[in-house]
């Protein structure tokens, strides 16, 4: 993929990553990309519009939130990328808060708290997997949607 390099018009191409912590310093963000599966670009912040940053830990985000991508339902689907901790649904909820009747848990495998939402069954979920909470429950349910 052809990026700006250092903001004269040169151009260089831009590096393949799986996450963010693989970009150098200065392109710290690996950029979900249209029609790259699987992969991302190392781009600088903001580099492009509505931008989104893959990540697999919390840390490598600003937020401390790394989450799932939403489908056009809502529901969560991969790649994992940055998100704002605002307690929207599959944001973070740093302040134990979620809107939408969403469950802010924590996600041992990024270390980010994200607002996920309740499930019984797999079919709540929208291709996406309900997942048992062991213990406890979201809201009334016994699990939450994840993305598989």
């Amino acid at each position: 993929m052809k990026s700006d390099d250092d903001g004269t018009g040169n151009k260089s191409c831009a590096a393949t990553c799986n996450t963010s912590s693989e970009c150098p310093t200065g392109k710290h963000c690996c950029a979900v990309i249209a029609g790259l599966t699987g992969k991302g670009a190392c781009l600088a912040n903001g580099a492009t519009v509505g931008q989104q940053c893959r990540c697999a830990i919390g840390t490598e985000c600003q937020s401390g939130t790394c989450a799932p991508t939403v489908d056009g339902l809502g529901n969560p689907t991969k790649p994992l990328v940055c998100k704002p901790n605002d307690g929207m649904p599959y944001n973070g909820c740093s302040s134990g808060t979620c809107t939408s009747g969403g469950c802010c848990l924590t996600v041992t495998s990024t270390g980010s708290q994200t607002c996920e939402k309740p499930c019984q069954m797999s079919s709540a979920c929208g291709g996406a997997v309900c997942q048992p909470l062991t213990p406890g429950m979201c809201g009334t349910k016994l699990g939450s949607c994840v993305a598989n």
